[in-house]
């Protein structure tokens, strides 16, 4: 049995960056992310090839 009690819920929003519409073909250029309700807490990352 499980004892734990359940965590605070947190959501994120991600956003992703790319060259192009097709995966195959294109590159992703960035990714970001950040908790919804505490935008002071962010991740950035921009990709190079």
């Amino acid at each position: 049995m499980d004892t734990k009690k359940p965590g605070k819920e947190i959501y994120i929003s991600i956003d992703v960056e790319t060259a192009g519409r097709i995966p195959p073909d294109f590159s992703m250029l960035s990714l970001g992310a950040c908790v919804v309700y505490e935008t002071s807490k962010i991740f950035i990352e921009s990709l190079r090839r």
